[in-house]
């Protein structure tokens, strides 16, 4: 591992004369940073605190399983994936068939309804239901989520569906697509524009999103970035035109710096510099799940791949069905409950649920457990899109207050959801740390 001087002295890849950015954090945002701020010809270095790069998107790999920290899936029509696009990378994976799987109410199967025919033959709903889901589905392109700004999801279902059914299987339907069970809570019209973009389909990686990780990770030594981890930063402070970024080894100058973190972790770095993140880290609501991931030798029912609780806010897939996460015979399955953040819920009781829709959906599981995962309050977003804070216009902008210092995450910036917000702001922050543009919103509009 290189220590702080030469850092500072620069290496293959990085000229001395070119600016230097500094990116703390080497999670899927700090990593798209630092390859648009190199792409921008800057000299960069990413900073993390960690031994690994890749943050949540890190698989365990274990007996020929990869395992993801609970369910990933990547958006085809999203910012993360024309990131990579966009960078020249590629990643391999499968989509999940939706047609003729599960639905469940009141613990009961039914055919999910995905396709005109499906909800036609499905005995999920009433004759009203059915019409009024498949009149929603037929405006939804030309909504404009814009409307709904301001308004909860619950209150925007309501408007635009009275159907109880109806309503129902499309509040399911937005906690698969945004993976948060808030409705109280959450802005109608960012859920809108998640789903619009979700139902371009997903991708299942093949060997988990590690492979995503690899793959930012080699094209950033490529271009390069330097690398290093287990470089906890404590501080960032203003050194004349620059700034001073406080380590756990020592110091580094930069010229310009990506604060890639959550929240909270954020504000605490930049306690001294940008005193209005402590705000948006004080009002961050977490999007949390319970997630039970199992490595199967045998996966049981091979027919259910897919099951989404309408009454209930829980989810099952077998990821590896169509990506290539488990040896030859085997499985791994994913079955997650999406939390709400108005309650409180304890481990015990979360697992014996998430085992119970398994039990349901996939009867005998327990006899071929090779190994198990219970992750009971794992973070998927660190903020939700609120409806009282005007959704993705109340998250705080990739340039923050000072110049020169910016921000990049799941919860920074107007475009995106979930990963698609880190891909996004990770964009935005590399370009304007390397000086690529000159204004916040021109570099997110070529998102």
């Amino acid at each position: 591992m290189k220590d702080i001087k030469d850092i500072q002295d620069g290496g293959a890849g990085n000229p001395r004369g070119a600016k230097h950015v500094v990116v703390v954090g080497g999670g899927m945002a700090g990593l798209i940073a630092a390859l648009y701020a190199a792409k921008g010809g800057a000299r960069v270095t990413v900073l993390e605190g960690a031994r690994q790069f890749g943050g949540r998107a890190q698989t365990t790999k274990e007996g020929g399983f990869s395992v993801n920290m609970g369910a990933h899936a990547l958006y085809k029509g999203g910012a993360a994936k024309r990131a990579l696009d966009d960078l020249g990378l590629s990643v391999t994976g499968g989509t999940p068939p939706l047609e003729g799987q599960t639905a469940t109410w009141q613990g009961k199967p039914y055919l999910l309804p995905v396709s005109l025919m499906s909800f036609w033959r499905t005995g999920l709903f009433s004759l009203i239901d059915r019409w009024a889901t498949t009149r929603f589905y037929a405006n939804l392109p030309k909504m404009n989520s814009a409307d709904y700004v301001g308004m909860t999801l619950e209150d925007t279902l309501m408007a635009l569906l009275p159907a109880p059914g109806a309503r129902a299987y499309m509040h399911a339907v937005m906690r698969l697509s945004t993976y948060a069970n808030a409705p109280s809570q959450m802005c109608g019209g960012a859920a809108i524009e998640q789903l619009k973009m979700a139902l371009g389909g997903v991708l299942y990686l093949d060997g988990g999103w590690q492979q995503m990780v690899d793959t930012l990770v080699d094209a950033a030594k490529t271009s390069g970035v330097d690398l290093q981890a287990g470089q906890k930063v404590s501080d960032v402070e203003r050194t004349g035109a620059g700034f001073t970024v406080v380590t756990s080894k020592g110091q580094v100058s930069a010229d310009a710096v990506v604060l890639a973190l959550a929240p909270k972790q954020a504000a605490s770095v930049a306690a001294g510099l940008a005193s209005e993140l402590t705000g948006y880290a004080e009002q961050a609501v977490p999007v949390r799940g319970a997630c039970l991931d199992v490595c199967l030798s045998k996966v049981p029912v091979e027919a259910t791949s897919f099951a989404l609780g309408i009454d209930d806010p829980v989810y099952l897939s077998v990821h590896s069905c169509v990506a290539k996460l488990a040896p030859k015979g085997g499985g791994l399955l994913h079955t997650v409950k999406y939390l709400d953040p108005l309650r409180a819920e304890k481990a015990s009781a979360l697992e014996q649920e998430v085992e119970r829709y398994t039990d349901q959906l996939q009867p005998g599981w327990r006899q071929h457990v090779v190994s198990r995962y219970f992750r009971p309050g794992m973070v998927i977003a660190n903020s939700l899109p609120l409806a009282e804070h005007g959704g993705m216009a109340g998250r705080p902008a990739v340039e923050t207050s000072v110049p020169g210092l910016c921000l990049a995450g799941d919860w920074v910036g107007p475009k995106g959801f979930l990963s698609d917000a880190s891909a996004a702001s990770g964009r935005a922050a590399g370009r304007l740390a390397a000086g690529a543009a000159a204004q916040p919103q021109h570099a997110q509009a070529a998102e």
